[in-house]
């Protein structure tokens, strides 16, 4: 394959993912991919040592799929069976499976899972009952925007924001009646970054 060739294709396999809605930039582009961050921007600048015919072939599968996925009239996400809480962390730890969870059919393209809301710390623009959909962050945390940060006492639904130590972060409730919580980086398993809220 001609490297203009090559290059069109990994262009075009990008736009069409971010097009999904599932990544906004390069660098969610290459953590979805799986490939190294300053591989991919040296194949995206052209590079003949970088745009190899295996990067292209796997960044065009990775496309193939994710658009096939999000374009379906039918697209769905499962809906995690136990609550994310918009409350303290509570010492609570549980594994799922996505085969044993519901599906629930998503208006917004990008999602890959839901929770529904329990507790009032995020109320009221996140009420209990409520459901969100979600994206896992796979590089850049958007700070102070509300996420789900999956931790070792379970899922939690608050703004996640900076310290000045780089390994701590501070998780705060939109109801002032509940105190900041600190979290290292060693008890976050996964960050979810919310796209849509539905109240039922």
């Amino acid at each position: 394959m001609e490297q203009n060739t090559k290059l069109q294709a990994l262009k075009d396999a990008y736009e069409r993912c971010l097009s999904t809605g599932v990544v906004r930039n390069q660098t969610e582009f290459a953590d979805l991919i799986d490939i190294n961050r300053t591989t991919l921007s040296s194949a995206m600048n052209g590079r003949p040592q970088a745009l190899t015919d295996s990067l292209v072939a796997k960044a065009v599968k990775v496309a193939n799929e994710l658009t096939n996925r999000v374009q379906s009239p039918d697209y769905s996400v499962p809906i995690v069976p136990y609550a994310v809480r918009g409350g303290a962390l509570q010492g609570f730890s549980e594994g799922v499976e996505e085969w044993e969870c519901e599906r629930i059919t998503s208006p917004v393209r990008g999602a890959e899972l839901a929770f529904e809301v329990t507790g009032d710390s995020m109320a009221p623009g996140f009420p209990a009952g409520a459901r969100v959909l979600l994206k896992r962050v796979k590089s850049v945390i958007a700070w102070g925007e509300v996420h789900v940060i999956d931790t070792v006492d379970g899922p939690v639904l608050k703004r996640i924001d900076q310290t000045d130590d780089p390994d701590t972060f501070i998780l705060r409730s939109d109801n002032p009646a509940y105190q900041p919580i600190r979290i290292g980086r060693e008890d976050i398993r996964g960050v979810w970054r919310v796209l849509l809220r539905m109240i039922q």
